[in-house]
């Protein structure tokens, strides 16, 4: 899978492979299909691919993805891993690199600490979590929560909370709230 939804999270028409297993190679090429934020309409124009490797070091689940459109010639490299730090708690981290036409920063991280997890299939199951973005407008595309503003403004920083509850068989309850803004200027979101 191409693993972070904090650098792009949309649908594409294109093709994708993998192969292993001990280490997972996955290789993607397409076009965005939902047009929804400016990254998104900017990977629909554009040819768009990815190249991600999955493996554990030490048990460590770790990963490392390159991403690349010709959309203001970005490229990104993403590397992380998920660390469990005490019983049903798991630190997440990531760092990513992204060069192109855009002026700014070029580094940035993500980090999330979760405890426990909902699992549809497992009514009452629950989950909290924290995490802290530190973006750059050169290390995304298009992530999960709308911040097309913050892309024309250099990227974005800040938090976000979440619990997640299994109410029933298959029926997830999500609460998310998320407080960031812009690396430039004064936007809030």
């Amino acid at each position: 899978a191409i693993n972070s939804k904090n650098i792009l999270d949309c649908e594409f028409d294109g093709a994708k492979f993998v192969y292993g297993k001990d280490v997972k190679v996955t290789g993607f090429y397409g076009r965005a299909t939902n047009a929804d934020s400016v990254g998104q309409k900017s990977l629909e124009n554009e040819d768009f691919y990815a190249v991600d490797v999955n493996t554990k070091v030490a048990g460590i689940p770790v990963y490392a993805t390159y991403y690349d459109s010709e959309y203001q010639n970005k490229e990104i490299w993403n590397v992380g891993a998920a660390l469990k730090v005490a019983d049903k708690t798991v630190l997440k981290a990531e760092w990513m690199h992204g060069d192109s036409d855009v002026e700014g920063d070029s580094n940035g991280y993500v980090a999330t600490l979760a405890y426990a997890g909902a699992k549809a299939s497992a009514p009452g199951s629950y989950g909290v979590w924290a995490t802290y973005y530190d973006q750059p407008a050169n290390a995304i595309f298009s992530p999960t929560f709308d911040l097309t503003s913050f892309m024309e403004e250099g990227g974005y920083e800040g938090w976000s909370v979440g619990v997640d509850y299994a109410v029933a068989k298959n029926v997830l309850l999500c609460v998310n709230y998320y407080d960031t803004e812009a690396k430039v200027g004064n936007e809030k979101d």
